[in-house]
């Protein structure tokens, strides 16, 4: 919150996307019940890593090591929304960038658009998994969970909350994999390029990283950022 505000924003409000590095996989809960409090409706994937603190921090993410009630140590990775002229003046409601929040469960009512008012995004998604958020053009989506080893059915259901969105997986941009084991990449090689070179080109960048997910039978987590159409 505080390098969102920083640059002219209101905070850990302005957030719209994290993937969150956790020490210990048990904590992703404890990560997850944060950051529903702290945010207003925002994509979120947890993973492990041998060690949060290997993280590097850039001038365009938030990193910080955020402590808990139960102190989980977690590293985080964001994006944010900000108005278009950064200033150090406060950001009115209006002034700031309208968010459409797709929720578990809601993919098919209709559309809400948020401009960083928290106490009505909590009130729709509380504890409930933010699938995506758009804004500003882009379309940010939560972890999925593969069950298939070369993460197909992710990356399937990834396009589906695109089309929930009003985007499509032809405009996806980048996908991050991140696999619970080093053999299963070669997989995902293969799913990617039926689900993207195939059947949705052009391919997005992407990125392969072994890094186990809360989901503990789960091969993979797909997590990927999409453009709206033009």
């Amino acid at each position: 919150g505080d390098v969102v505000r920083g640059l002219g924003g209101a905070g850990a409000e302005d957030i719209v996307d994290c993937l969150a590095f956790v020490d210990k996989i048990e904590d992703a809960s404890v990560v997850r019940s944060w950051y529903s409090k702290a945010t207003s409706g925002a994509a979120l994937t947890v993973v492990r890593t041998n060690s949060s603190r290997a993280i590097h921090s850039t001038r365009s993410e938030e990193n910080t090591r955020s402590s808990t009630e139960k102190s989980a140590a977690c590293t985080l990775r964001c994006v944010a929304a900000l108005h278009s002229s950064p200033s150090t003046e406060p950001v009115s409601v209006e002034r700031k960038p309208r968010r459409h929040v797709i929720v578990a469960g809601d993919e098919d009512e209709d559309e809400e658009d948020y401009a960083g008012d928290s106490e009505r995004s909590g009130e729709r998604s509380g504890e409930r998994r933010v699938k995506a958020v758009s804004v500003g053009g882009f379309v940010f989506v939560s972890g999925v969970y593969a069950r298939n080893t070369n993460a197909s059915d992710a990356i399937e259901e990834m396009k589906s909350t695109l089309l929930s969105a009003h985007s499509r997986g032809n405009l996806t941009l980048n996908c991050m994999f991140f696999a619970k084991e080093q053999s299963s990449i070669q997989n995902i090689f293969v799913g990617f390029r039926q689900g993207f070179n195939v059947d949705a080109p052009p391919p997005p960048s992407r990125g392969e990283y072994t890094a186990p997910s809360e989901c503990d039978k789960c091969p993979s987590v797909v997590k990927c950022v999409a453009a709206m159409p033009a």
